[in-house]
C-alpha cells in the first residue's frame, strides 16, 4: 500500500471523545453566514460522541524504489517496532497515557497540519530550484464506504489517468490525499443500514470539512507561494461533499489565525473539482429563494473560498437519485432543473461529449461554478460497488474529463465565449439531457 506519485497522505481517524479530546475542549468559529443547519454542524465538533483527529502523515517519494516515511503517526510514536521510519530522525505523534487516553490527540493533528504545510512548500522549492516545478498541488478526499486501502489504489487511479490522458500543458502534481473513516462493516444490503450509515456518513463528512480538510485546505493549498502552482481539491461523492464544506463554509476549527475573523475569508484556493455530489444543490441559495429543503445550509457567496467549483451529474448514477433525502447534486434530474428546464441558469452549465466539454452556458448568477452532464464520461458500474455508475472515475476517461474541467476553468475559457446548448451536432443536443 503506497501512494506511487510525490506527494503525502493524510490519515483521519475518529475514536471516542472521552479518549482524544482535550481537558479544555475544542475552539471554533463560526459567524452563521451558512445557516443555522450549519451550526448544528458545528456543534458536532463539540458534542458528537466520537471525534475526528488527525493520525499519520506519511510521505512518498513516487518511485517504488524510493521510501517511504512518516512525519506523524500516533503508531509509530506508540509503538515498541517500527514499521515506517520517521522523516526528520524520530517519531512524532500524541502518545496514549496510562488510562489509554490520548489528550494530545487534537493539538498534535494541528501541529501536523503546520508540519504538512512546511513539508509542501519545502518540496515545492526544491523541485524549483531543481529546474522540474510542480505544475499543481492536488488534495484528494475520496467518500462513503471507501476503506484507507481502497483509497490510496482509488488516489493512484484518478492522478495515473490524469497523467496518462492530458493534453497540451505540463502536469506535475504534488499529491494530497485524505483518508478518513467511510466504511461501515455492515450488510449494504440492509436499507435500514444504508439509511443510518447515510446519516452518520454524512454528519462526518460536513464535520471533516468544517475541521481537517478545511484546516488543510487554508493552512496549506491556500498558503502555498507560487502563483505558478495550481491548488485544486478533488472530491468524490461525500468527499465532493466534505472539500464543498472546506471551501465554501469552512475550517471552524482552531489554527492559525482562527481567532481573527477576518482571516476566515482572506484565502482561497483555485478549483474545486466535485465528482458526483453527495449534497444538495439548495446548499448555493438561500431561505430567501423558497427551495431551502430541510437542513438550512447554503454556502455564503456560492463557495467564497474557491475561485472557481466544477460538479458533475450523471443519468448512470443511482446512489444519488435520493429525492427522499436531499436534491443530490450528482443526479442528472438536478442538471436538468437547473440547466435545462430554464432560460437563464444560475450555473454555467455544460456536458462532456466524445472526452470533450462543449455546449456550455453562461451562468447569470454563480459565475464561477460550472455544472457539468458528464453522464457520458461516468456510466459504468465499478467492481464491487453500488450505486450504478456512481464510481466510474476511475478509468482513463475519468482522467481526460477532469483535465478537460481545469483547463475549462483557466483564464478565458469559463463563460461567454462558450458555444450555446445545441450549437454543435445533432447528435449533442439529442444528448445535454442525458437522454
Amino acid at each position: 500500500m503506497r501512494l506511487n506519485h510525490p506527494g503525502l497522505i493524510v490519515g483521519i481517524e475518529k475514536s471516542p471523545r472521552e479518549t482524544v479530546a482535550p481537558e479544555n475542549g475544542i475552539q471554533t468559529l463560526y459567524d452563521g453566514s451558512a445557516g443555522q443547519g450549519l451550526r448544528e454542524k458545528v456543534d458536532l465538533l463539540h458534542n458528537n460522541p466520537k471525534m475526528l483527529f488527525l493520525s499519520q502523515l506519511y510521505e512518498y517519494g513516487g518511485r517504488y524504489e524510493d521510501p517511504a516515511c512518516a512525519h506523524y503517526s500516533v503508531y509509530e510514536a506508540n509503538s515498541n517496532q517500527s514499521f515506517i521510519g520517521p522523516c526528520n530522525g524520530e517519531h512524532r505523534g500524541a502518545h496514549i497515557d496510562d488510562a489509554g487516553r490520548m489528550p494530545g490527540a487534537f493539538q498534535g493533528s494541528v501541529e501536523a497540519v503546520q508540519v504538512l504545510r512546511q513539508r509542501v512548500q519545502e518540496w515545492i522549492d526544491i523541485e524549483e530550484e531543481a529546474d522540474d516545478p510542480f505544475t499543481h498541488v492536488l488534495m484528494i478526499v475520496m467518500g462513503w464506504n471507501t476503506s484507507q486501502l481502497e483509497a490510496y489504489r482509488n488516489f493512484n487511479s484518478i492522478v495515473g489517468n490524469m497523467k496518462a490522458t492530458h493534453q497540451g500543458d505540463r502536469f506535475k502534481p504534488l499529491v494530497i490525499g485524505v483518508t478518513w473513516p467511510s466504511f461501515w462493516e455492515n450488510d449494504w444490503l440492509d436499507p435500514l443500514v444504508r439509511g443510518l450509515s447515510y446519516r452518520n456518513k454524512a454528519n462526518d463528512a460536513d464535520e471533516l470539512g468544517l475541521s481537517w480538510v478545511g484546516l488543510i485546505a487554508r493552512e496549506v493549498l491556500a498558503d502555498v507561494d507560487t502563483e505558478d502552482i495550481e491548488t485544486v481539491l478533488i472530491g468524490h461523492s461525500f468527499g465532493a461533499r466534505a472539500v464543498a464544506t472546506a471551501t465554501c463554509a469552512g475550517p471552524v476549527i482552531a489554527g492559525n489565525g482562527v481567532g481573527d475573523p477576518g482571516q476566515q475569508d482572506a484565502w482561497s484556493i483555485d478549483t474545486v473539482v466535485a465528482l458526483q455530489p453527495a449534497f444538495s444543490i439548495n446548499r448555493f441559495y438561500s431561505q430567501d429563494d423558497g427551495d431551502w429543503f430541510n437542513e438550512e445550509i447554503h454556502f455564503p457567496a456560492g463557495c467564497r473560498h474557491a475561485r472557481n467549483v466544477v460538479m458533475t451529474a450523471s443519468r448512470h448514477d443511482t446512489a444519488v437519485d435520493m429525492q427522499f433525502i436531499a436534491d443530490m447534486i450528482g443526479d442528472v434530474e438536478q442538471y436538468k432543473d437547473h440547466c435545462l428546464h430554464t432560460d437563464n441558469p444560475d450555473f454555467h452549465c455544460g456536458t462532456m461529449l466524445a472526452d470533450d466539454l462543449v455546449g456550455r452556458r453562461a451562468g447569470k448568477r454563480f459565475d464561477r461554478i460550472l455544472y457539468v452532464n458528464a453522464s457520458d464520461s461516468i456510466r459504468l458500474n465499478s467492481p464491487r460497488t453500488g450505486g450504478g455508475g456512481h464510481s466510474d472515475i476511475y478509468r482513463e476517461a475519468s482522467g481526460r474529463m477532469i483535465w478537460s474541467f481545469l483547463r475549462a476553468v483557466d483564464e478565458d475559457h469559463l463563460g461567454m465565449e462558450c458555444r450555446p446548448v445545441g450549437a454543435g451536432t445533432r447528435a449533442e443536443s439529442e444528448r445535454q439531457g442525458g437522454a
